[in-house]
């Protein structure tokens, strides 16, 4: 009889033993479960913010071109990148500068007088495009609120333009007293600035004869 008792707490004793291994276990496994899924769940977070959905790393693009890249990447200045490259000037606008550029539109070198730019483009005139495209080129990065009624500007090349400023228009002059409006302005590069012009401006020098 007293066996028996024993027996029968020892059986109650054994069940509430197995009750709470199994509570455990499910308890521990859904709370490793859970976890699992949290770190899962992180790590893809992760690795979609550091590259593609299949974990490659992305790097990082600058969100800036240089100048060479920026005139290159516009339309309206394929003559003046063309001419940059047969000048061997294309390495002056990729270097750190900065600079400021006065790039004339294709529609400004369509005003020089026939045959003037073929001419410019031979290699036995390379020196003199050269000068030409320098003379545009001005060191330091120029805003258009940096340029002042009056102000002279030092170019590359060495000689020197003369701005004429509104408020709502800048004119640059060359040492031929020709003139040239800004009309496009502050387009932003990692080396400098570059700013559109409407006329091709000419340094002191002979004049290109076709």
């Amino acid at each position: 009889m007293e066996g028996s008792k024993y027996k029968s707490r020892g059986t109650r004793v054994a069940v509430v033993i197995v009750a709470f291994v199994f509570l455990l276990a499910a308890f521990g496994g859904g709370y490793i479960v859970g976890h699992r899924r949290g770190a899962d769940a992180e790590a893809v977070r992760e690795s979609k913010e550091a590259g593609d959905d299949d974990g490659t790393v992305v790097t990082p693009q600058p969100s800036e071109s240089d100048l060479m890249t920026t005139v290159s990447a516009n339309a309206d200045l394929s003559t003046f990148a063309a001419a940059i490259t047969s000048a061997d000037l294309a390495q002056t606008l990729h270097s750190q500068g900065p600079f400021t550029v006065f790039a004339p539109s294709n529609t400004a070198f369509d005003k020089l007088p026939p045959g003037t730019l073929d001419t410019l483009l031979k290699s036995e005139n390379k020196a003199q495009l050269t000068s030409t495209l320098s003379y545009h080129m001005v060191p330091g990065a120029l805003r258009a609120k940096d340029l002042t009624d009056g102000q002279t500007l030092k170019t590359v090349e060495g000689g020197q333009l003369t701005v004429s400023a509104t408020p709502d228009k800048k004119i640059l002059m060359d040492e031929k007293k020709t003139s040239a409006t800004v009309t496009t302005t502050d387009i932003e590069s990692s080396n400098g600035v570059l700013h559109i012009i409407d006329t091709v401006l000419q340094p002191q020098m002979p004049t290109v004869v076709p």
